[in-house]
Parts: C-alpha cells; structure tokens; sequence
C-alpha cells in the first residue's frame, strides 16, 4: 500500500492496485467500538439480528488499531473532546468518520451549553452527516452505504487527501497533572506526578475511639 500512498502521479500498476484497495476498504469498513451517548443505542441496534450490520462486511472493533471508520453517536463535551481525538488517532489510516444524530452534527439541544462542542466537526473531518435525533437503525445503514460509495470512488493517488492526524487542543481550565498525561504541558513547564500518600485506616473495632473527623 506504500506504493500507492507514496505515488503522485498515476500510472498503471498504481492506478490498478489503488481499484482493488477501494473494492477491499468499501466492503470491509470495521467501526470502532465506541458509543458516546443516546444514539449508541441505535448503533447498537443496527448491529444486531435484525438489521445484521455483519451483512455488509461492517464489524465492530473494540481496538481502535483494528478500525478503520468512527460514528460519533452523540454529543462530544469539551473534557470528553482530547479522549476521542486520541482514538481517532489511533485508528488505522486511511480512516472515516461518521457523526450519527443532531447533537453530533450541531450539538443538537445541547448547542447553546458551555461544555458541549457544536458539532463532531470542530475536532475531527467528519465524512458523513446522519440527521435525526436519534436516527433509526435503517439511516445509519444508508449512511454506511454512502460512505461505503465514497470509500470506492475516491482514490488515494496524489497529495490531495485529507490531513489524517488530528493534534488534540485541551482546554485552558485543565488541570496540569491531565495536561502531564496527554504530553500537552507548554514549554518549559514541568510536571512532577505527586506522591501519594495512602489514608489511614481504621479497623471496624475501634470505631467508636476515632476522633470525629475519621468517622
């Protein structure tokens, strides 16, 4: 595939194997296992017996290594924001992106909070937008086939494609032991983790002696 990803001209043993990695990748989209809010239901729904997503070469991955489209079924909140930017980033490229339901399109009834982004797309470069709130099994299988004909119509030739990694951008009111974790400390700053210090116990017969501020 280093063949066809590196390629900016096409020619024919490109061209041809860039046909046959559309036909695989259209047929084979494996989403990731990760439901954010309400309409998991309905994603979940739609892989079940009876709408039976596995028809459609469409399954689940728990890891996201192993997949290669996400379906945001929900809103995302801003602390939840850098937590799904990281799994995108972890999926494998070329990768798709899915945002199910009215609150993953534009926040939905939760556009004007403070903690709730307006839409999947301010973080990550959404592929296929599915209204409803939240949309019934049979539309998110429509948008999977959409996808599915925009995996096998767009070619990977060029320099054209879609920047793939997304940084992840915390907000300011983050502690600095979380920015630490996600290696987002600014520069020069520094991050001890602190040591911490287990609290005392104290066993069940000698309730009654503890000092107050221990019961």
């Amino acid at each position: 595939m280093g063949v066809v990803d590196d390629a900016e001209q096409p020619g024919f043993i490109t061209t041809t194997l860039d046909k046959l990695l559309r036909w695989g990748r259209s047929r084979s989209m494996w989403p990731v296992n990760a439901g954010i809010a309400c309409c998991s239901l309905e994603m979940m729904t739609t892989g079940a017996a009876r709408y039976d997503f596995d028809r459609f070469g469409i399954m689940f991955r728990s890891s996201p290594r192993q997949a290669d489209v996400m379906i945001v079924p929900g809103p995302i909140t801003k602390k939840m924001a850098p937590i799904v930017q990281r799994v995108y980033n972890q999926m494998a490229e070329p990768r798709w992106v899915i945002a199910m339901g009215s609150c993953a399109i534009s926040g939905g009834t939760f556009v004007d909070s403070y903690n709730v982004l307006p839409g999947a797309e301010t973080i990550l470069p959404v592929d296929i937008y599915i209204p409803g709130c939240p949309p019934r099994p049979e539309a998110l299988l429509y948008g999977c086939l959409q996808l599915k004909k925009l995996i096998s119509e767009t070619s990977t030739i060029g320099s054209s494609r879609k920047p793939m990694y997304v940084p992840p951008v915390l907000p300011e009111e983050w502690p600095l032991e979380l920015l630490g974790e996600y290696d987002a400390l600014e520069a020069g700053a520094v991050w001890v983790q602190p040591e911490r210090d287990s609290p005392p116990v104290t066993p069940l017969g000698d309730a009654e002696s503890a000092p107050e501020d221990e019961l």
